[in-house]
């Protein structure tokens, strides 16, 4: 299960999450609801955001979902990045 108190990149890295944290601003943050095709996949959600599945992770990261892949239930509202801006990461 995804830990999102020692999350470590690919590399093996762990990751600062305040510093991850830190990029989003309201003006390169947008929100989206989750519909039902993407219920309880983070994958589709960033594949459809990103075209990227790897960005599944940072969407968690950045709603505290602690509980990855359940807490991305239909209707919930999320934040995200705007794709424009993904390269602050």
């Amino acid at each position: 299960m995804f830990n999102i108190n020692d999350y470590r990149n690919a590399d093996g890295y762990t990751i600062d999450i305040a510093s991850l944290k830190s990029v989003l601003t309201d003006d390169n943050t947008l929100t989206t609801t989750i519909p039902i095709r993407y219920e309880y996949r983070p994958d589709l959600i960033a594949y459809s955001l990103y075209n990227d599945v790897s960005y599944s992770t940072f969407l968690a990261v950045i709603n505290d979902i602690k509980n990855s892949p359940e807490g991305f239930e239909k209707n919930k509202t999320i934040k995200y990045l705007n794709p424009l801006y993904k390269d602050l990461i």
